[in-house]
């Protein structure tokens, strides 16, 4: 394996929801934490590529497999890598294990680099980060857009001040919390959701208004986030009910 970074956490009060489960916004702040620090220790995180090249990461695509949840109290580990680099992306996989090394979740995610300034994006060779080693990767499903033919206006939104992050545009995260401020806690209550497709189309900034758009068929929810009409974020989730 190259270069990874193992990680712990403890899931407290402020990472699970009503269920006392681990939320499903908390799995990628965890994994946003997971990234940050593993890119530390190869000196590739954002304040560094800030610094030096008045550039940051961003992610074009995330997928995930969840197999089992963690609750309240429970103590997890993540171990990050680096698994594929192209001219312009790179694939970072993040592996959730409880303490006994059971895979409870896996995240993959495409990552690029944007200058900050012109908001374009930048050859990863100009930063050296072709020469990082890469490591195998344990979750090999294909990436899924969403299906866009059956789509209503759902819910609106608009970008706060907390929504943004130090890129100024609307952290990750944050479309997570729109998406599942809409759903809403019956959704998430009465569902196991198994597998996540999220694709990052175009930066909102903050003050924007952005529609949301769903259909929910066959225990497949497909959403898309427009501003006007730009396509901003989509997201497809598997679900299975509960018995």
């Amino acid at each position: 394996m190259g270069n990874y970074l193992d990680y712990k956490f403890h899931i407290d009060y402020s990472k699970v929801d009503n269920t006392v489960f681990l939320s499903f916004d908390s799995i990628f702040d965890m994994q946003q934490i997971a990234i940050t620090e593993f890119f530390k220790t190869i000196d590739f995180d954002n304040l560094t590529m800030k610094n030096k090249y008045n550039c940051a990461w961003v992610i074009t695509k995330t997928k995930l497999k969840i197999n089992k949840l963690p609750y309240w109290g429970n103590d997890i580990k993540t171990k990050t890598y680096i698994t594929n680099i192209k001219p312009v992306k790179t694939d970072v996989e993040t592996a959730i294990y409880d303490m006994d090394d059971n895979l409870l979740m896996v995240i993959k995610d495409e990552m690029c680099v944007i200058d900050l300034d012109l908001r374009k994006i930048r050859r990863l060779k100009d930063f050296s980060f072709t020469e990082q080693p890469l490591s195998e990767s344990i979750f090999n499903d294909a990436y899924e857009a969403i299906d866009e033919s059956n789509l209503e206006l759902f819910d609106n939104v608009k970008v706060k001040f907390c929504d943004i992050d130090c890129t100024n545009h609307t952290n990750n995260v944050s479309y997570l919390r729109f998406i599942m401020n809409s759903l809403g806690k019956d959704f998430f209550n009465n569902v196991n959701i198994k597998m996540v497709d999220m694709h990052y189309k175009h930066e909102s900034l903050i003050d924007e208004k952005l529609d949301i758009y769903k259909s929910d068929i066959n225990n497949i929810v497909d959403i898309l986030i427009k501003r006007n009409d730009d396509p901003i974020f989509s997201i497809k989730i598997q679900y299975e009910f509960k018995s």
